[in-house]
């Protein structure tokens, strides 16, 4: 069987992928308590919870904390920051040939200077920070996940074939999408901002010993605070 040089690739990159999967499943632990860490080792990382307060792995899916992750503006806010910076992600992934046609550069040099998939680890970064409680966050990261899916399916449609060679409504597109997750972030990290000030002012509040590991939310605990 005879395969072109992107199929190589892809079979490389894919089999590169799956071993490391396997690898991760096997030798990866859940938590700190499942590693091979020595015991002062779990309890100094279990200790680092204590301080972002985001609370430990939990087995038992909490109904009130998926409720007051679908209520919750702030995932909303970030659910469409996901999308609209992946709608260029998917375009430009796509047809970053076309997009740079013309432009007397070397494409990886563009790419690499304007890189609109930089932002999702930065996301996700945000989730793992900001929302606190097992059940909320996988929650979330469900959430974030099935939005960088739908940024990167819308992505790709904004380029038509009626609007050959320049495509310049795929181009419109993307930099408006670009443009309203640019406005959405500095909305969501205003809210974050407001609502520390807000705990701020209500001072610390009396919480039960160890709660930090009791997997609170960060609405259940209101001495958290976002960043």
């Amino acid at each position: 069987m005879h395969f072109k040089s992107w199929q190589v690739l892809f079979l490389l990159f894919g089999l590169i992928t799956i071993t490391l999967g396997f690898v991760t499943f096997f030798f990866l632990p859940n938590n700190p308590m499942s590693s091979r860490l020595r015991v002062e080792e779990k309890l100094r990382i279990i200790e680092r919870v204590r301080g972002n307060q985001t609370g430990t792995e939990s087995k038992q899916f909490k109904w009130h904390q998926f409720k007051e992750v679908i209520l919750d503006i702030k995932t909303w806010l970030l659910s469409l920051i996901v999308i609209t910076t992946n709608v260029p992600n998917g375009a430009v992934s796509s047809f970053s040939s076309i997009i740079t046609q013309n432009m007397h550069i070397v494409h990886g040099a563009l790419e690499g200077d304007a890189n609109v998939t930089i932002a999702l680890p930065l996301l996700y970064s945000w989730v793992t920070a900001n929302f606190a409680g097992h059940t909320k966050k996988v929650t979330m990261n469900a959430i974030v996940l099935m939005s960088f899916c739908i940024g990167n399916i819308i992505g790709p449609k904004t380029f038509q074939a009626r609007d050959a060679p320049h495509y310049i409504p795929a181009k419109v597109t993307i930099v408006a999408f670009m443009s309203v997750g640019i406005l959405l972030t500095l909305a969501l990290d205003m809210l974050y901002h407001m609502e520390n000030k807000k705990r701020d002012r209500a001072g610390e509040i009396d919480m039960p010993h160890n709660y930090e590991f009791m997997g609170l939310s960060d609405e259940e605990n209101r001495n958290f605070r976002y960043c």
